[in-house]
Formats: structure tokens, sequence, C-alpha cells
């Protein structure tokens, strides 16, 4: 009886101990991670590593942990080899490493005793660095869905031309300035050297050194999608001739907001006029160059002024916010009248403006 509970304890023993060597998930979520391996191929993760610095490491300055972690997220690469993707890798520097992974990855992680968990990646959105507003993603996600690759044009972000917002995207004018051929070149040969554009085809300057716009045509398989859309060296990526979807909003309200104070001693109602922004259109300044944000800011303020004058608004009724695109003030009910006859298509919105709390501008993020 004595020898059959030794065994049993020993038993019990050896398999906690085991369950000490793999990395820790909830089996819920890896069964949702692979629904999505299923249909794309991959799944975001985060994977915590074993020396992960805790908050009083951090009081510490735990620098001489940071090899210790390099070392470990290699280990960790090295072990998931092909399993794992090149495109959207990202290291927070306290002891995450998000990563793409196959259903096989997902495997090697669950049994890893380079990790002490893994879990879905929520924040892998928040370190995209392409526009997205617009629906764009999407759409080119879609056409990854149905046919595994797509056909996009890809924007860079460089600051060596300047533009006129056009009445549509396709129509913004683009004037090219010294120093345009070298910026690139040099961004795509940046571009050209990252292992996941292997699934790029015609990712080459000739199109962007014809001076037509600074952008490229290219054919992408998902990775190289993946890795784009978080890459700083690029501005935004939509399929080829893509068209905004958004419908520009013109409310009834705010004309009847207005009509209801023209006999009172206000006689003109607050509003905030958006811009739908230009193909290089960008509200993340945090990876933009400054003089690239100013060419930015240039752009949208012109477009601002146009649309006041157009109007027979004077700019002095107004505060602008060209950077992101947007102007609020003061306008009567006449004037809104004749704002929304022209319908200028540059304009996004028209809203009242009923400011709560303070105004919260977009950076770029990273977990």
């Amino acid at each position: 009886m004595f020898d059959i509970l030794k065994l049993l304890l020993l038993s019990s023993s050896l398999l906690f101990s085991t369950a000490l060597l793999a990395a820790n998930y909830h089996p819920q979520q890896l069964e949702q991670l692979r629904q999505e391996t299923k249909t794309k191929g991959v799944t975001s993760v985060v994977v915590t590593l074993p020396s992960v610095l805790s908050l009083s490491n951090l009081k510490k300055g735990a620098i001489n942990k940071r090899a210790t972690l390099q070392q470990e997220a290699q280990q960790l690469r090295m072990a998931l080899g092909e399993q794992a993707w090149n495109a959207g890798y990202h290291e927070n520097g306290l002891g995450q490493v998000a990563l793409y992974v196959t259903e096989k990855g997902l495997d090697i992680l669950a049994k890893t005793d380079l990790a002490l968990k893994f879990s879905l990646d929520t924040n892998r959105k928040g370190r995209f660095k392409v526009y997205s507003q617009d629906g764009s993603l999407d759409a080119i996600e879609a056409q990854l869905d149905q046919k595994g690759s797509a056909s996009v044009e890809v924007f860079l972000n460089i600051e060596t031309f300047e533009y006129r917002l056009g009445q549509t995207r396709q129509e913004d004018q683009y004037h090219f300035l010294p120093g345009y051929e070298q910026q690139v070149e040099k961004t795509l040969q940046y571009l050209i050297a990252k292992p996941f554009t292997r699934g790029a085809s015609r990712l080459n300057s000739q199109q962007a050194l014809e001076k037509i716009k600074p952008s490229v045509m290219v054919t992408l398989d998902r990775e190289a999608f993946y890795g784009l859309r978080e890459s700083e060296r690029v501005r935004a990526i939509r399929p080829v001739g893509y068209q905004d979807p958004r419908k520009a909003q013109w409310p009834q309200e705010v004309l009847d907001e207005a009509l209801a104070l023209m006999d009172t001693e206000y006689a003109a109602v607050e509003v905030l006029i958006s811009l739908r922004g230009g193909e290089f259109f960008s509200p993340s300044s945090g990876y933009m160059s400054q003089l690239a944000w100013a060419r930015q800011s240039q752009a949208n303020q012109l477009a601002l002024q146009e649309i006041l004058a157009d109007a027979s608004i004077s700019v002095d009724q107004f505060r602008f916010y060209a950077d992101h695109g947007y102007m609020s003030g003061r306008l009567s009910f006449e004037q809104l009248v004749k704002l929304y006859k022209n319908a200028d298509k540059r304009i996004f919105s028209v809203m009242l403006n009923k400011p709560i709390g303070s105004t919260s501008l977009i950076q770029s993020t990273n977990f």
C-alpha cells in the first residue's frame, strides 16, 4: 500500500513539474487562436519571457537584464523557426514579445519552456502605422482572404514633396522638392531589405520616380501586408483604385439649431468642420517627421481656407487645427446654408461642437 501511494505521489510530482516547464495559456483562448490560423494562416500572440521585468526591477533600472531578455527572445524565435513570421515582430523591452505564429507555432508555444505564458495580442492594431479609418485595410484583408494576394498602392512616408487637396483624393496635386529621388530610393531600399517584403512583387522606385505621386503599385501576400502596415516608412496602403466609402456628414440638426438661434442674441452656432484628408493624410504624428507633419498641416490649412472663401465666410471666425484637418468656429444660419449648398467634397463632416472634457489627439502607440 505504501509503495502504491509513493508511486502515485511521484507520478503527480512529475506531471506537476512538466506543467511548470510549459508556457501557461488559457485553453479557450488557444482554441480561438487556432481558429484564426485556419482562416488567416497565422494569429498574433503576446509571449511573456522567463526573465520578464517586474515593477521592482523597473525601479532599480535592471539594465543587466536587457541582454538576457534579448537572448531569450532570440532563443524563442529560433525554436519557432518558420512557424513565426518576420512581419509584425515587436519587443516592448520589458520581457514581452508580439509576433505572428502558425497553428504549429501555437503547438510549440504550448509546450515550450522558453516562455512563461502566451495570449491573444490585443494591442496589435495600436502598432499599425498606416491610416486605416477609411476601411482600406479591411478591404485589403478581404482580398487576401479571397485570393491569397492583393493589388495595392503603397504610399511612402517621406517629406520631400508638397501637395494640395483635390475634390477627391485621386485629384490631389503634388509638387516635388529637391532630394525627392534620393529619399524615395532610400525608403524603398530599406523596405526591400526587410525579409517580409519577399511577398511583395514590383516593390521598386520606378513608379514613384515618374513624379506622379510618392507611391508604388504592389501585389503582395499577407505577410508583406502585415509587415508594411506596421512600417514607419509607409503612410498608407490601399487597394488599387480604392474609393473612400464613408459618406460625408451634413446633419440637418446643425441647420435646425442655427435656424432656432436666428432671432436670439447669439444668432450663430458653434460647429466643427473636418476634412476627409488627402491620400497621404495621417492623424498619427508620432512617426512622421516634423517637416512631413508641417506639409500635411499646410495642405489642410489651404483647403480649409478655400472652403471658407468659397462660402464667403471670414477665416477670422474660425480656429484652425490644420495638422489634424479640422477647424471650429461660429456660423450663422445664412452662412451654413451657403456652406451646405456648396457641399465641398473635401469636407468629411460638419458637426455641432458640444465639447465634453478636453480634446484628445491621436498618436502612434506601442505596447
